[in-house]
């Protein structure tokens, strides 16, 4: 299994709120390519002045990026 770099991942996100936004930001800040997803996109969209993409639907997501992180509450 190939590492994780900066240089040959993308990652998508799913759960940008309390807990995720801070280790997405960091991740953005660490020179990696992310595309995040929550349901409220205001969040998604506080990660693009990093270099962060926004992702349509949780579904894009999962199809498009082959490493994915998710931070989900319980509800």
């Amino acid at each position: 299994m190939k590492p994780i770099t900066q240089e040959n991942s993308r990652l998508g996100f799913v759960g940008v709120g309390y807990m995720g936004r801070p280790i997405a930001r960091r991740l953005l800040e660490s020179g990696f390519k992310l595309t995040a997803y929550d349901r409220n996109r205001a969040k998604a969209e506080e990660l693009i002045p990093y270099g962060g993409n926004v992702a349509q639907s949780v579904f894009g997501t999962f199809l498009q990026l082959r490493r994915r992180i998710v931070l989900l509450t319980k509800r």
